[in-house]
């Protein structure tokens, strides 16, 4: 059941071991993030110099609930 929804700040957090990162792990399993904050994560991982398949395997490793797309409601 998703309980949450993060930002791309908040998986960055994550997975660059920033302020916040030990509040937003426990609840990534039970969260969900748009498609668009995915990709804006993906797009910093790929300008901190990781190659396209590491940051897809990165982003599939944090076990994030959902990945819902952007539509006109959820704006």
């Amino acid at each position: 059941m998703i309980k949450n929804f993060l930002d791309a700040s908040a998986v960055l957090a994550v997975l660059i071991s920033e302020p916040g990162e030990k509040k937003v792990i426990p609840l990534l399993s039970d969260s969900a993030v748009s498609s668009v904050n995915l990709s804006e994560v993906a797009a910093k991982l790929l300008e901190a110099g990781m190659d396209e398949e590491n940051s897809q395997v990165v982003m599939c490793v944090l076990g994030i609930g959902e990945i819902v797309s952007f539509t006109e409601n959820l704006a």
